[in-house]
């Protein structure tokens, strides 16, 4: 064996050569002018992908910053076509990690603090609403029209008729393919000088003009020295306007038997947006938010107290007879006690006369009147101290707020320190 060795040696190392330069050219070497990345359930793929009335739902392993309006773009090498599939729907899961990029460039990461899911449509960015945070330095709010993008694992719903395409066999990329681009050809065409009579100095003569000098605090100058004109201090730029209790979102309307039924006033109807959504909540049983939820279907759906998505559940009910005291008649009343697992409240009751119900917490109003920047209002709500409120390249924090007082303390920060201010804001 070492007498055939050493007799081939040559042989063998030429060999072996060639075998990794084959397997290092294949390798390296680009398939295409436009890098797509395959859709196989694989590690390397990275997403899974699920089909639900003609439209298809990808859901990536790893942070994708896609928004409603955006497109992803599919390749079938196999059957020789390439689509474009636009997300018309984007679900952030409640407590999922977030990375928000704001439109001043600013990010901002935390976790989603929410009562369920929340779904962005494609007109999100004129919602006047805002996402809460729970990040390392308190509570932050970030109003949508703030944002830019959103990094995180989303689910992402695509257009109709996604479902067409083959998942298990395309290449998919966030990026347009070159192919796809028109350049303008003229676009990388050196510009040429053209030399003037000017620049040949073909004049007869130069002119020549000598400054006036002036003489001030013994030294030479051709500027004299302007008068300081002292600035005036720039408003405060934010006032309180409404200090009122936020109404609680289910009411109890109706039961049947000892299961009453609650309408969901963040759910409209789409037919009749004076109508809302009705649950059917069973005593002793938690719910969550219906990440699948379309219109006719519950926004709550069952789940366990060991669920970190809990949100409600209802630990007592009653019926009684109640007696108008102004006309004396009788009817028979709805009563509930609601365990709120996102309100840091105890069980509080709420029955079928309640037109609104409120659970103890407020919402306030403020409004910033900063000049050249518009008006904007902002809502905030009792429980946000820490939150910050960005407005006119101006960064407004809240530091306290009373509830008795109905008072709001406010830090302001600028461009440079001169714009730094605390002041207490009350109702006007």
């Amino acid at each position: 064996m070492i007498h055939f060795l050493s007799k081939n040696y040559e042989k063998i190392t030429l060999l072996f050569s060639v075998i990794v330069f084959s397997v290092l050219f294949l390798v390296s070497s680009p398939s295409d002018d436009f890098n797509y990345t395959a859709g196989e359930s694989s590690i390397r793929s990275g997403f899974e992908y699920i089909e639900n009335d003609g439209k298809i739902t990808l859901i990536f392993d790893f942070d994708v910053s896609m928004m409603p309006g955006d497109k992803i773009f599919v390749r079938n090498s196999d059957e020789g076509y390439e689509r474009k599939c636009e997300v018309v729907q984007i679900c952030l899961k409640r407590k999922s990690s977030l990375e928000i990029t704001q439109r001043n460039g600013k990010k901002i990461k935390g976790r989603l603090q929410s009562n369920g899911d929340v779904f962005l449509t494609q007109n999100w960015s004129s919602i006047k609403k805002s996402l809460s945070l729970s990040t390392t330095e308190g509570s932050r709010n970030v109003f949508y029209d703030d944002i830019f993008s959103i990094d995180g694992i989303h689910s992402y719903e695509l257009e109709e008729g996604s479902n067409e395409i083959d998942w298990d066999l395309i290449e998919y990329s966030f990026y347009e393919p070159i192919s796809d681009l028109s350049l303008d050809e003229n676009a990388s065409k050196r510009k040429k000088w053209l030399v003037t009579a000017l620049d040949e100095n073909q004049t007869e003569m130069d002119l020549f003009t000598p400054p006036v000098v002036y003489l001030v605090d013994g030294k030479l100058t051709s500027v004299l020295p302007t008068k300081e004109i002292a600035k005036e201090k720039e408003a405060f730029g934010l006032r309180l306007t409404d200090f009122q209790k936020d109404a609680y979102r289910h009411r109890l309307v109706s039961w049947i038997g000892n299961t009453p039924y609650f309408e969901d006033t963040n759910f409209p109807s789409p037919a009749n947006p004076e109508k809302f959504v009705r649950n059917r909540l069973e005593v002793g049983i938690p719910y969550k938010q219906n990440s699948k939820y379309k219109p006719g279907m519950p926004s709550l759906v069952p789940t366990t107290e060991e669920d970190d998505e809990k949100v409600i559940k209802i630990t007592y009910f009653v019926v009684q007879e109640w007696t108008d005291p102004k006309t004396k008649g009788s009817k028979r009343v709805g009563r509930a006690m609601i365990k709120d697992y996102f309100l840091d409240i105890k069980p509080f009751e709420i029955n079928s006369l309640m037109e609104e119900v409120y659970a103890g917490n407020y919402k306030l109003k403020l409004q910033g009147e900063l000049e050249k920047h518009g008006i904007q209002t902002f809502e905030i709500l009792e429980n946000e101290t820490g939150v910050v409120i960005n407005y006119g390249n101006r960064t407004f924090r809240i530091l306290e707020i009373d509830t008795e007082a109905k008072t709001v303390l406010v830090d302001k920060d600028g461009p440079s320190p001169e714009f730094s201010e605390r002041r207490k804001l009350e109702l006007p």
